[in-house]
């Protein structure tokens, strides 16, 4: 029996893939494919798919679906009959959508399902929807961000003033230096915390995945030494407010001693460190008490490096400023008026009458081979070389081919 649907399904088939042009396959013309460009090529390529997923959209039917037993439906009514009836818990239905999100990301790992992502548009939606999705991305984002400008406040108003207020005492007692060693690492410890902070915040902004990133072990390991020094924080709470509020008189504050000698010293480790010597220098201790005696030497040490300063510079100013042994002797010689004049240097050696001769006078041949060299040079911008050897190669045609002419060589027997 003839069959009229699957003899309609079978044309559509086969005119999706064959075409629809009987030129396409019997014209062996393809100027006109030729002449399209690659947009024109590309938009009708883009037609054809679409209008071909159209028609394999329009051949499916239910069964395709699987969704062609009525029970089943029956089943699922009953079933969102009995979901809507029950109330609905919103941390349970997140729970369950984030699952489903995990499984579907899962199976595209593995298998061969894969999720699609879709950006939502955050510009349109509310400040507690925003929350609502940070809490279901990254529940511990808010707490860190707490955390963070807690750290911060404690770092800047209790532990850093309390610091720089007990170094310069630390060695008047040992229970103030002990002190002072528990707040420095308190403070190493929150500034490391603070920072893994900040970092883990960074690789949010940016989009990366922080679930296996190491900085999240690195945050709770100081979490757990910020957790064991909370004993010792309530019992010193009280003493570090004290110690905030209380100013430290003067004197038990350590005096800057400036007692001139610095210099001094420096000096004197320069100078002796130019001597050669196996011996290391010993460091020289600074005192408070300062003699006129000490004073007076100090004076004398810098006038006689003054002094020995300024002879170097002069005998290096004479040295490049000498005269030359004959205006020595001339000036000695004029000095000495009872005496006669004598002949200079150059007088006796007559070397102002002889003339400048060149190094290339002494050696002819050497000198020919020069002059040849420079002529040979001057004849390269004045005169073109022979070309030797290319007389016998084809150049090509020297004026253009010529396609009305034609060349024929006769073949002689």
């Amino acid at each position: 029996m003839f069959d009229a649907d699957a003899e309609r399904k079978k044309a559509l088939q086969m005119e999706g893939k064959w075409g629809k042009s009987r030129k396409t396959f019997y014209s062996a013309d393809t100027a006109e494919y030729e002449l399209e460009s690659d947009e024109e090529v590309a938009k009708d390529e883009e037609e054809a798919a679409l209008e071909l997923q159209r028609k394999q959209a329009e051949m499916m039917d239910d069964e395709d679906f699987g969704i062609d037993e009525p029970e089943a439906d029956g089943e699922e009514e009953e079933e969102e009959e009995e979901n809507e009836a029950a109330p609905v818990d919103d941390e349970e239905l997140v729970g369950e959508q984030l699952a489903d999100i995990a499984t579907l990301a899962d199976n595209g790992a593995g298998g061969a399902e894969t999720v699609e992502q879709v950006h939502k548009d955050f510009s349109k939606m509310t400040k507690k929807d925003k929350l609502q999705i940070v809490n279901q991305s990254a529940p511990e984002l808010l707490g860190l961000m707490s955390e963070l400008e807690s750290t911060t406040k404690e770092l800047e108003e209790v532990v850093t003033p309390a610091v720089l207020k007990l170094r310069p005492v630390r060695r008047k007692s040992r229970q103030l230096q002990m002190g002072l060693r528990y707040l420095m690492t308190r403070q190493n410890l929150l500034l490391n915390y603070s920072a893994n902070i900040s970092f883990y915040l960074l690789l949010r902004a940016e989009g990366k995945s922080v679930s296996d990133h190491p900085v999240l072990m690195h945050l709770l390991l100081l979490k757990k030494q910020l957790t064991k020094l909370q004993a010792i924080d309530e019992v010193l709470d009280g003493q570090l407010q004290d110690l905030l509020t209380m100013e430290l008189p003067e004197a038990e504050r350590e005096p800057k001693i400036d007692d001139g000698l610095d210099k001094f010293f420096a000096k004197k480790r320069s100078a002796d460190g130019q001597k050669v010597s196996g011996k290391k220098t010993k460091k020289h201790k600074k005192s408070a008490d300062v003699s006129e005696e000490e004073l007076a030497e100090a004076e004398r040490f810098y006038e006689q490096t003054a002094r020995e300063q300024a002879e170097l510079k002069k005998s290096k100013k004479d040295f490049y400023t000498h005269e030359t042994p004959a205006a020595l002797a001339s000036s000695d010689e004029d000095s000495d008026a009872e005496g006669k004049r004598g002949a200079s240097y150059q007088i006796m050696k007559n070397k102002g009458l002889k003339a400048h001769k060149s190094k290339l006078n002494r050696n002819p041949r050497v000198k020919k081979r020069l002059q040849y060299r420079k002529a040979v040079i001057r004849r390269k911008g004045q005169v073109r070389d022979v070309r030797v050897g290319e007389a016998g190669k084809y150049g090509g045609e020297t004026t253009g081919i010529k396609s009305n002419l034609s060349r024929s060589r006769k073949i002689r027997n």
